[in-house]
């Protein structure tokens, strides 16, 4: 609904939703705001199969071939989810430290987006010029 109101006022979902009843601002943020934590959550997981990518390069493949290794090599080492002593994790034990594999993959799937949101405006600016 707010991208037919958009693409009809020519306006953000804050601005569209504002120029109907100016009290209606708010549901556009709360669509903004939604849509932030979608992408922030997606970006995660894409975060989580840059790690993979990185690991199906070993030979053989490190998170075995059953089901419980794989689980096992998911939270060992791309979330780092277990103590030294093999013992899981759990919430009681705090945050624990940064896991600067995966903040670096989060880093790089974060860029990957920015670069395929700046190229793609150059690239639809292009395209509105010739058309």
């Amino acid at each position: 609904m707010e991208a037919m109101i958009g693409q009809m006022l020519q306006k953000s979902a804050v601005k569209a939703f504002a120029h109907i009843k100016p009290f209606l601002w708010g549901i556009g943020a709360y669509i903004t705001w939604g849509a932030f934590l979608v992408v922030g959550y997606y970006n995660i997981i894409m975060a989580w199969s840059l790690e993979y990518l990185f690991y199906s390069f070993y030979s053989p493949l490190p998170w075995g071939t059953t089901s419980s290794e794989a689980n096992n090599f998911f939270f060992d080492n791309i979330l780092g989810m277990t103590q030294d002593n093999g013992e899981p994790w759990s919430l009681h034990m705090g945050v624990g430290s940064i896991n600067w594999h995966l903040m670096l993959a989060t880093l790089a799937q974060w860029l990957l987006v920015f670069f395929c949101i700046y190229n793609l405006t150059n690239t639809v600016q292009k395209v509105v010029l010739v058309t």
